[in-house]
């Protein structure tokens, strides 16, 4: 199942033409929200995955966990240059994600 426009939709306000970008940002941005499933994946089975997360999340194992996986810095500044450049664009669920 192809996810069409549902990544966009909950990202962004405005279709992605409006947006001001460079081309090589544009085309970044598309790759993460506009993407063609693996036809070779039949199924993905998650172990031990707490989807609607867990208390662990908030001690202290959890935080060196969330540390020791941040993005890395440039991830990180292309989607804070987005709505920094496009003020008004981001839905308020993308920008909850700071």
């Amino acid at each position: 199942m192809e996810p069409g426009g549902a990544f966009w939709n909950a990202a962004f306000t405005v279709p992605h033409e409006r947006l001001k970008l460079n081309p090589k940002e544009r085309v970044e941005l598309e790759d993460v929200v506009e993407w063609k499933p693996d036809p070779t994946v039949h199924r993905v089975i998650f172990v031990a995955v707490p989807h609607l997360g867990s208390s662990f999340a908030d001690n202290f194992i959890g935080r060196i966990g969330r540390f020791s996986t941040t993005p890395p810095r440039s991830f990180q500044n292309f989607y804070e240059r987005i709505p920094a450049s496009n003020p008004n664009v981001v839905t308020p669920e993308f920008a909850a994600l700071g």
